[in-house]
């Protein structure tokens, strides 16, 4: 646990919190304690989520159905408040690392632990689904290792996530890695989901891996969990078992796996006793300094026998003496990988992204914050939230956050992809180079013998007087051959429009210089659209070009007017 930071709230409801405990895609987690002291975890959700009217009907929904949840192996729902200016959510505490913590700390569990584990979780799964509850979000990060058996939290939470916000980032509502097939194709969660998942869970606990991982290496699954993980990950779901039939079939097949007073291997047990054992288990500093005067005068009190410890004396004297002290450092608490990635915000050009902080131990120095494989930023251990900015519209990537302390690191987390948000046609920028057909519509000029259903095509150059969205924009281009600019203005919806001069496009007459001056009016629209770089840029135009040709102030030459419909 550590301690609360500056504007963490005292008390959320009747509960006064002590501690950070962690976090998750929904929420910061505290220790509290109810009015009669008891311990509790208190899920406070975070405010982007909270802003959305439709989150807090599901999140009271999903709260209501988590109730109905009892077992010897989940964490009960206690109490919840939809309507709290941020909504929270109160579990029963339990004492333990998570799964994903201590497979990051301490590698993966032996194959009995697993089949405790996997015992434990099938009995949850079993009471939750009898209930008319499905978890959906069945991760390492969902697991806690108590002592005596593991408990599953978070019962439908994952259907509290808005889906239409999922669906717009290419996911579903869950966790990549530990989604059923029919989950990532956008299909509502079933009891058969929950055991996929399950069987991913397993599969992580076993091995360490994740499913991505384990399909380039099946060889480090154990034989004695093997049929049971794959079976439980099927990709039809009707050849999944229930959890009933699951936990039937493995209490045949391993007796054993109902033990759950010695299930937990001792250094996890060991870790997780506290701040205060650890310390006790911790090496004192040594001052050598010290020791090497002490011992040297009691040198008189040492016989020729003992004359060897003469010489480390004097070898360590000699150390201190050219001003080096050794000490003895106590052992490092290790370093957690970071876990419950989620995106906190999106918007056309940005994701923000945040983590949970380690629920145990000191704070890591650093974060660095992996897009695609690359170094995207650095942020201090304090910090558990980026701002990632300059992306690409409508565009997924796939994030990793690494801590540090010191030169150690934690594991990477496991990839969280998330997407900009895809602008409307409508916001495509003209900013680019265009070859432009044109046909004349309607009209015709008596002078030049322009007709309908006649064709050219030019050049037209863009130039965006602003860096993202629509604005002002300079146009450059040619009607049949004859050169003009204009300034085009957006007029919402994806339409520009402006105007243009063409003065020397014919002359009456005999005189080359009695020119006529003729007058473009300009509309257009973005047709189609993609990303450019961090600009939405429109690829496909459409509009036209009412073209006016002056009459002559004298001669025999007429004006005329020529509509020509434009695309490009």
């Amino acid at each position: 646990m550590d301690a609360l930071r500056d504007g963490d709230p005292p008390q959320i409801g009747p509960y006064a919190l002590q501690g950070r405990l962690g976090a998750d895609a929904l929420g910061q987690v505290f220790l509290g304690r109810s009015l009669a002291g008891r311990p509790v975890a208190v899920k406070v959700i975070y405010p982007h989520l909270a802003a959305d009217p439709e989150f807090r009907v599901r999140f009271a929904r999903q709260a209501d159905a988590a109730r109905r949840v009892s077992g010897a192996f989940t964490a009960p729902v206690i109490d919840a408040d939809a309507d709290a200016p941020l909504p929270w959510l109160v579990t029963a505490y339990v004492h333990g690392p998570t799964l994903a913590a201590a497979v990051a700390a301490h590698g993966p569990l032996p194959v009995a632990s697993v089949l405790t584990l996997a015992a434990g979780l099938a009995e949850a799964l079993s009471a939750a689904h009898a209930a008319g509850v499905i978890h959906g979000d069945l991760t390492p990060a969902n697991v806690l290792l108590a002592v005596d058996g593991p408990r599953l939290t978070d019962f439908g939470m994952a259907q509290a996530v808005d889906r239409a916000e999922a669906a717009s980032s290419g996911l579903s509502p869950g966790t990549p890695g530990f989604l059923s097939p029919e989950q990532a194709e956008g299909l509502p969660a079933g009891p058969a989901s929950d055991i996929f998942g399950l069987g991913a869970v397993l599969l992580y606990a076993a091995t360490g891996l994740w499913m991505a991982h384990f399909i380039a290496h099946p060889d480090q699954l154990p034989d004695e969990l093997r049929p049971f993980i794959e079976r439980c990950m099927a990709a039809d779901p009707a050849d999944r078992p229930t959890a009933t039939e699951f936990l039937t079939e493995l209490i045949a097949a391993h007796p054993a796996a109902v033990n759950h007073d010695t299930w937990l291997p001792p250094g996890i047990v060991a870790a997780d006793a506290g701040p205060k054992s650890h310390r006790q288990h911790q090496r004192k500093p040594v001052d050598l300094a010290g020791w090497c005067s002490k011992a040297w005068n009691q040198r008189r009190k040492l016989t020729r026998r003992h004359a060897w410890p003469l010489a480390i004396v004097a070898l360590a004297c000699a150390v201190v003496g050219a001003g080096v002290v050794y000490v003895i450092h106590p052992w490092p608490y290790p370093v957690l990988q970071p876990a419950g990635l989620a995106a906190g915000s999106r918007g056309v050009n940005s994701i923000g992204l945040d983590w949970a902080s380690p629920g145990s131990g000191p704070l890591p120095d650093k974060y660095v914050i992996l897009r695609d494989n690359v170094v995207a930023a650095t942020v201090p251990g304090d910090v558990d939230h980026f701002e990632n900015s300059d992306l690409t519209p409508g565009t997924t990537y796939d994030f990793r956050v690494i801590a540090y302390r010191g030169s150690a690191r934690s594991q990477a987390s496991a990839n969280f992809y998330a997407a900009t948000q895809t602008p409307p046609v409508s916001d495509g920028v003209f900013d680019s180079f265009f070859l432009v057909n044109e046909k004349i519509e309607s009209g015709a000029d008596s002078v030049t013998g322009d007709t309908e259903g006649e064709t050219w095509v030019d050049e037209w150059t863009f130039v965006s007087t602003c860096a993202v969205g629509p604005c002002n924009t300079e146009l450059s281009g040619a009607i049949d051959g004859q050169n003009f600019t204009a300034k085009l203005t957006p007029t919402g919806g994806g339409n520009y429009s402006g105007t243009a001069q063409i003065n020397n496009y014919y002359y009456c007459g005999s005189s080359t210089t009695n020119y006529q001056q003729s007058t473009l009016y300009i509309s257009l629209s973005a047709a189609a659209a993609h990303a450019v770089g961090n600009q939405w840029a429109a690829v496909k135009l459409s509009g036209g070009i009412t073209w006016s040709i002056a009459a002559a102030t004298s001669g025999d030459c007429g004006g005329g007017t020529l509509v020509l419909g434009l695309s490009g």
